[in-house]
């Protein structure tokens, strides 16, 4: 069912744990900060992000990610990956990439909660 789905995809989120991890950034002289390359990967979950973080804080970041073992699981229950596609060894998530924007504050990431909403069979609006 959409709510056990749910639960298990919640259930899996909350134990996320990562290996290896780099960043690239580089800081304007007005402050602002173009994140070239910040990645992190572990067992079952591997994401990349690029963009900028505004003098304010805010947000304009593209966020590519991808899962694979119990986490592969959790997403393909919930509707979230990509028929066919690949993210390096990892399955490639529908929403490619991901869209962050707001701030460190008050972060958003609406393309994601649609693509949850609809692969659960809710109705996003």
């Amino acid at each position: 069912s959409n709510l056990q789905a749910l639960d298990r995809w919640g259930r899996t989120v909350s134990s996320v744990r990562f290996d290896t991890g780099s960043l690239l950034a580089e800081r304007s002289v007005d402050g602002s900060v173009k994140v070239k390359d910040f990645s992190l990967s572990g067992e079952g979950l591997k994401f990349r992000v690029v963009g900028t973080v505004g003098t304010d804080g805010s947000l304009k970041l593209s966020l590519s990610a991808g899962v694979k073992g119990e986490w592969e699981e959790a997403f393909v229950a919930a509707g979230l990956l990509a028929e066919g596609q690949v993210f390096g060894d990892y399955r490639a998530l529908k929403m490619n990439p991901l869209v962050l924007e707001g701030s460190f504050a008050k972060p958003g990431c609406s393309n994601f909660w649609r693509a949850l909403a609809e692969g659960l069979g809710l109705d996003p609006e």
